[in-house]
């Protein structure tokens, strides 16, 4: 019976990578976690724990960013509909900041149409202020 030269023992993340990867969105899913783990795993050189200092600089900005941006400030004052509005002016709002004014990308993310997010964006007065 000859030895099994592949056989190895299984890899795992440090605590810190794995609060990033728990955190990260994932928008390439299965594969882009498939390509991360790939990496880190080339780039750790076989050790058995896979350090955070080598996740990719863009999921962990990704993740700082996220878990950095401020919760929406908004009055609970008034009746469900004027908190609901109010609500969804800021988050509009604050993705439009996010994704530089690009209302395809952020109708995309929120799960509306473009013309819905044109529409909602006229309601609440959210023009580009330059």
């Amino acid at each position: 019976m000859q030895p099994d030269k592949y056989k190895t023992e299984p890899i795992r993340l440090d605590e810190q990578s794995k609060l990033i990867f728990k955190s990260y969105r994932w928008p390439g899913n299965i594969r882009e976690l498939e390509n991360e783990i790939e990496r880190l795993n080339v780039l750790a050189g076989g050790a058995a724990v896979l350090p955070a200092e080598l996740i990719s600089e863009r999921l962990v900005k990704s993740v700082e960013k996220s878990t950095t941006s401020p919760e929406p400030k908004v009055s609970r004052d008034g009746t469900l509909r004027e908190i609901v509005e109010r609500i969804e002016a800021e988050v509009i709002h604050q993705g439009l900041i996010r994704t530089h004014w690009n209302k395809s990308q952020l109708a995309k993310e929120l799960g509306i149409s473009r013309s819905n997010l044109i529409q909602k964006c006229a309601h609440y007065g959210l023009d580009r202020k330059e």
